[in-house]
């Protein structure tokens, strides 16, 4: 799923930030229906630097790509694929542990709606 296709008409100015208000609208054309909790999280998580009103949505647009692919292979065709390993520094880090639900609750719920998202086309090409 390519996130900054649904963020970037949003972003005229290029600065690789839009109003959380936009983030959220922009998620919700991804059709990820996520809760408000959810989504508290993501634009609290993805906050952008000195500006607290707006969100860094190409930093998540990057993330969720890094699961599937190397963000950005189509700018870097000699780059040979790596596939996706945990970070070690996010075995360190502490949540608290609702918070930790919150956001569990909030990949698993991406992770699902991406999948029924890849299945689908997948279907569509297949049955011609």
């Amino acid at each position: 799923m390519r996130i900054d296709e649904w963020t970037r008409d949003y972003d005229k100015a290029r600065t690789r930030r839009m109003r959380k208000t936009q983030f959220r609208r922009a998620l919700d054309l991804c059709n990820l229906a996520l809760h408000d909790s959810e989504l508290c999280r993501l634009e609290d998580h993805y906050q952008s630097l000195g500006h607290p009103d707006f969100v860094d949505y190409l930093s998540f647009a990057d993330d969720i790509e890094a699961i599937f692919a190397e963000p950005h292979l189509e700018r870097k065709p000699e780059v040979q694929p790596r596939l996706f390993c945990v970070p070690d520094e996010t075995q360190t880090n502490e949540v608290v542990q609702d918070k930790q639900q919150v956001l569990d609750n909030c990949l698993r719920r991406i992770a699902k709606r991406v999948t029924s998202h890849f299945s689908c086309i997948l279907h569509r090409r297949q049955t011609g």
